[in-house]
């Protein structure tokens, strides 16, 4: 017997890709337009009936419901002679061809498998409930038979009525976030399901935006990237004139008309000074992150991320490259991929950040803010929903630098102030939605690689990045 030998010094080189398809859920369904039978009455009453195929087919993976009514809130057959009043009324309750009253009608539906029908019931009235619900892909054949009892004391002629049929795909059954598609689609219920690390990434509504979130060692889901909502419009961007009740997480409609009206972002290249504490400015400073963000190096005091001490300090424009979308890359930057979580996002003064609610605010919380609905800004104190109890889950006290790695990916990306950026890669500040004792500031999370104060404050009219996150469990 013959082995070939290999040698050792030439090694085989090997690829891998992943392929996606994405098969959408459909429904088809199979009914004539027109069931019609012929009956001649007697005076004791003579039954006849006449059946349709039904056929309903899902790929669904959660199957589907079938309604079935009158198109309208009467559920009798009524004669077409315009001289004729008198109609043939709904059966009562289940009945039997055997013991069907005269000059009444019903319906059966019933898989062909099942055999001939047997009772009849009134046609509903409505399609508040479903006939009948499947849990799984199917393809289905239903015989749906009519009945009728009519006697000679009922006037010849045509007597009809509408019947709808309509199948409606299940929603998918949530168990968790990562089978959510937005994030607008999180609720606590869904957070509480989660497991610990459970991750995925979600599209923001209002601009089609994907962010990283993960459910956390606190009981609650976070973005684990920064927010990077475009405010008003501008330059034609896809972003949100308007923030609603139903896509953001605001008690009303926040727009140019509020009494703190909604300022358009600023673009790259564009940070101005302003230095309004109830100011509502932000600013996009393009689609940056820093090649090593646990690396103390950063670049302060420019005007735009381009700038060259910025790029000595391994800021990197990713506008070209495309996200990885798994996370188990321990690279940032790799292969023309970058990893999503540590994107620079926007920067937001502290009125823009709480959707206009904290002009005058100088006591209570904000009230609103412009994380995505069902999401919030932090609280600043030691109870769930802070910074504090995130960070003390984690013994971040022990090893500050697990802020910047995963799950948690907090990226000490500066801020705004004066009309320039500052500390960018040395020095993190996210906003809280919590006020502070001077009426001209606002708490906020202070980082860096080596310490962190959960609990700290900065001026209202700086720009700060955001971390939104969704309650799970609040005991």
């Amino acid at each position: 017997m013959l082995f070939p030998a290999i040698p050792t010094a030439v090694q085989a080189e090997e690829g891998n890709t992943t392929t996606t398809l994405s098969v959408e859920p459909a429904i088809a369904i199979s009914l004539p337009n027109t069931i019609a039978f012929d009956l001649t009455p007697s005076a004791d009453g003579v039954f006849a009936s006449s059946t349709a195929s039904l056929a309903v087919s899902t790929n669904n993976e959660t199957g589907y419901s079938l309604y079935f009514s009158t198109t309208d809130t009467d559920n009798s057959l009524h004669g077409q002679n315009p001289a004729t009043t008198e109609t043939i009324v709904a059966v009562s309750g289940s009945t039997t061809e055997e013991n069907f009253e005269n000059n009444t009608w019903g319906y059966n539906l019933s898989l062909v498998s099942a055999g001939d029908a047997t009772t009849y019931e009134a046609v509903p009235t409505s399609r508040e409930t479903a006939l009948l619900t499947t849990e799984a892909p199917s393809n289905d054949n239903y015989n749906l038979t009519f009945g009728a009892k009519v006697s000679t004391a009922m006037p010849s002629g045509t007597y009809t009525n509408t019947v709808a049929v309509s199948v409606v795909a299940n929603p998918k059954i949530i168990s968790s976030l990562v089978d959510l598609t937005y994030m607008q689609d999180m609720t606590q219920e869904i957070c509480a399901k989660s497991s610990e690390n459970d991750t995925t990434r979600l599209i923001d509504s209002r601009d089609g935006k994907y962010y990283w979130v993960a459910k956390l060692k606190d009981g609650n889901c976070w973005m684990t990237q920064n927010l990077d909502l475009d405010l008003g419009v501008n330059n034609g961007r896809v972003n949100t004139t308007v923030l609603t009740p139903e896509d953001s997480d605001v008690s009303q409609n926040w727009d140019s008309s509020s009494a703190y009206p909604l300022q358009a972002t600023e673009l790259e290249g564009a940070i101005s000074s302003n230095t309004s504490n109830t100011g509502t400015y932000s600013w996009d400073v393009g689609m940056y992150v820093k090649s090593d963000p646990t690396s103390d190096s950063d670049c302060d005091s420019v005007s735009s991320l381009a700038d060259s001490s910025c790029i000595s300090a391994g800021w990197t424009d990713v506008s070209s490259m495309t996200p990885m979308i798994d996370d188990t890359s321990n690279t940032v930057i790799a292969g023309g991929q970058y990893d999503a979580h540590y994107l620079v996002g926007n920067y937001y003064q502290w009125n823009a950040a709480t959707a206009g609610t904290g002009g005058t605010i100088t006591n209570d919380d904000a009230a609103d803010s412009i994380c995505p609905k069902g999401w919030h800004l932090p609280i600043d104190n030691y109870d769930i929903g802070s910074f504090y109890y995130l960070f003390n889950s984690y013994d971040a006290y022990v090893s500050p630098v697990i802020l910047i790695q995963s799950p948690l990916y907090f990226s000490p990306y500066g801020r705004l102030t004066s009309g320039s950026l500052q500390f960018a890669g040395s020095l993190g500040l996210y906003w809280s939605s919590t006020t502070y004792s001077r009426v001209d500031a606002a708490s906020c999370l202070y980082m860096g690689v080596t310490a962190f104060q959960p609990s700290s404050y900065r001026a209202r009219a700086d720009g700060l990045t955001i971390r939104c996150f969704a309650y799970g469990d609040i005991n």
